[in-house]
This record gives C-alpha cells, structure tokens and sequence, in this order.
C-alpha cells in the first residue's frame, strides 16, 4: 500500500495536470491500492476510484466522484464538490391550506412529497435548497417545472469557454454557468430560471440531505 500526503500541492499548476495523469497511470500500472491525502477536490475526482471526504475528522460521505456530485449527502459535501460548488440557498417552509410551499424570498415551489411531516419537525428552523451553478439558465422557461424570476448581476468571471455570474436576488447571491456569448454589466437584470427537479433539499440545523425530486427521500 503506498500513502501519499498532498505530493504535488506545491507544484506548478500546469506540470500538477500532467503529473496527476502520470501517478493515476502508474498507479493502475501497478495495481497497489493508495491512499491519497488531498485538499484539492479536482485531484480526488479525477484521481480516485473511491472519495472519502473528511471534516475536522469525521467521515462525511464515502463514494464514487459521481455519486458525490449527484448525491451529496449533507451540505459540506455539497459546497465542497463542484466548481463553482452547489449553491445553497437559504429557504423557510411555510404551510398554507394544508399545503407545503418552500420559500426562497426570490422564488416559491411546491414542496415535493418526501418533505413529509417527519421532515418538517427536522426543519423547524428553515432549509437550504441545493442547486448546482450549471442548473440554472439565462432566459424565461417555458415548461411547468421551470421555475422563472429575475436577478441583478453582481459579479461576472469571464473563462473563454463560458462567464461565471455571481447573480444578487432578494438578500441572497448564488453562482450560475453562463453562455461564452453572454453579455450584460453590474447591476443588470437578467431572467434566469432552473428545473424544480434539479433541486436538493437539505435540513440546515443538521444539514443532512433530506432528498432531492429526481432521487427521492434520503435514506
């Protein structure tokens, strides 16, 4: 068994791409299992057949990259897959003729089933709603489970091959993947919409995941 305790965090961040390639290789080459130490998320999904993501010593989630990405099982996994991680967005539950509602202040959406009564009692002090930054879209959707608002723009990281915007709703900002093509200056309104069913919904006094539409209840 070989342990490697962050090997490349002080090499140059272009030769750090080729040699994360050269140890996977090796490694596959030889057929030992590794343990490998990293604070950099980009090198445990490209590198590791298993993740273990810890918090201040406690496993918080053990898994493939792709299950990790689709299914965080609590908020610190969920902000810390991802670039830019799954926005988190700080939402109240509100109960209206016998009918949960969650709401964010900017938009409001049916509750899904699985935010049952044992759910609600777990979330008395409010939930985040999970939504990852390639999620969202420029533009009014037209289905039903398109939910639509608008937003002002705060900030814009232009990458060549797309623009990040950080967008300012309400009280609250989130980060979104933008078209390379996309254009508009601080403080413009946008229309930005997302699928109800790419939501996940998380409990934020314990900030375990409750469930999320397309996977249903956590378990």
């Amino acid at each position: 068994m070989f342990l490697m305790d962050e090997p490349l965090a002080n090499v140059d961040a272009r030769l750090r791409v080729h040699l994360r390639s050269e140890l996977k290789r090796l490694q596959r080459e030889l057929a030992i299992t590794t343990i490998y130490v990293t604070h950099d998320q980009v090198e445990a999904m490209t590198m590791a057949d298993k993740i273990a993501v810890i918090n201040e010593g406690r496993l918080m989630q053990m898994s493939s990259s792709d299950e990790l990405y689709n299914n965080p099982a609590n908020t610190f996994v969920a902000d810390f897959i991802g670039t830019p991680p799954m926005n988190l967005i700080d939402c109240d539950l509100v109960e209206k003729n016998g009918r949960l509602s969650i709401d964010s202040g900017f938009f409001t959406v049916n509750a899904p089933d699985f935010v049952d009564v044992v759910s609600r009692e777990a979330s008395d002090s409010g939930l985040f709603v999970g939504i990852r930054p390639e999620d969202f879209s420029i533009g009014r959707g037209r289905s039903k489970r398109e939910v639509n608002f608008t937003a002002k723009v705060y900030a814009l990281e232009p990458l060549g091959t797309e623009v990040i915007l950080t967008l300012e709703a309400g009280d609250k900002r989130f980060r979104m993947r933008a078209p390379a093509g996309f254009r508009a200056g601080i403080g413009d309104e946008v229309k930005v919409s997302f699928d109800e069913r790419k939501m996940y919904i998380f409990d934020k006094k314990k900030g375990k995941k409750i469930g999320n539409i397309l996977g249903g209840k956590a378990k």
